[in-house]
């Protein structure tokens, strides 16, 4: 074996290794086409990182493309299950637009993990994300935000009842989150007449410490303060913060790096719960990403639940 692994270049090493600890989770090797019918892809442009495809047509008439995705791919070839789970791991080339406008083939591996996701399957969804960091490098973070979480708290700065002042509202909150930006966020809450209190909690949000413990004290205090109004809303928040504060104290049970950040974005179209990030030292981006996405199985018509993440072979030292 250490043969082997000796006659790999860096970039097989990593595949071969990460491929081991998947199948050693009782993950099944999922293999795609190199292209996919170009309506799976027209159907859920706003999942892909980029919407720009490089497309053909076959000697049927039919428009195809190149895959740009492998998430789509699996759950289209997925089973609809209630119970139970099918749990894929893939190796994969996809290709995408890069910010130079340049079509490039990147090299991916991840894990899907398709059917009735419940906490156990989640907490072993992030526990491979945490061990795959850790293959990579010992100076790794595993980044986590709660989009159900987060959500409450930016609608109740939203202010207006108007649906299409309030989405560009919660477009700003969430840019300048992403963005760490405080000058922004104040911004954001004056433009949108956001009281104090509400603008106050806003930047907490950009502020949390690193430490969990502290974090979590926070988030909580800031749910707590929010005032009841008639729906479960503040009690949907509550339990995925008890969710979220028991997923961070089993990681950190098992050794592993973690942070609370809620400036990770993710589509509430298509995602929900947590989603995450992983971040190498000295490394500008980052090299994991995933999270819950039962929005887009119920955009593709299923009623199963899912979650999985993928690691970006081509950002790594």
């Amino acid at each position: 074996m250490n043969r082997i692994l000796n006659a790999l270049d860096k970039t097989e090493r990593i595949i071969f290794e990460l491929r081991s600890l998947y199948l050693e989770y009782g993950y099944q090797r999922y293999k795609m086409d190199i292209f996919e019918d170009y309506d799976l892809y027209g159907r859920n442009s706003g999942f892909l990182v980029s919407d720009r495809l490089i497309t053909f047509t076959d000697g049927n008439g039919k428009l195809k493309a190149l895959k740009p995705d492998v998430t789509l791919s699996v759950i289209l070839n997925s089973r609809d299950l209630q119970d139970g789970v099918e749990k894929f791991c893939y190796n994969e080339s996809v290709y995408r637009m890069d910010a130079d406008g340049v079509f490039r083939e990147i090299d991916q591996t991840g894990i899907e993990c398709i059917g009735r996701v419940d906490e156990a399957c989640l907490e072993e969804v992030l526990t491979l994300a945490a061990k795959s960091l850790q293959q990579l490098s010992p100076d790794y973070v595993l980044s986590l935000s709660e989009l159900t979480i987060l959500s409450f708290l930016i609608g109740r700065a939203s202010g207006s009842t108007d649906a299409s002042v309030k989405t560009e509202t919660e477009k700003a909150y969430l840019t300048a989150l992403q963005r760490r930006s405080r000058d922004g966020m104040k911004a954001a809450a004056q433009a949108a007449n956001a009281g104090e209190k509400d603008e106050n909690m806003l930047i907490a949000l950009i502020d949390l410490p690193q430490d969990n413990e502290k974090a979590l004290g926070i988030l909580k205090v800031l749910l707590e303060q929010q005032e009841e109004n008639g729906t479960e809303d503040k009690a949907e928040a509550l339990k995925a913060f008890r969710r979220l504060e028991q997923t961070l104290s089993a990681l950190e049970k098992a050794g592993y790096a973690t942070e609370l950040d809620f400036s990770i974005p993710g589509d509430t179209r298509y995602y929900n719960g947590i989603v995450f990030k992983g971040f190498l030292e000295g490394v500008p981006e980052s090299v994991l990403s995933g999270g819950q996405y039962d929005g887009l199985m119920r955009s593709m018509g299923m009623k199963a639940n899912a979650a999985g993440f993928a690691v970006y072979l081509d950002r790594l030292p």
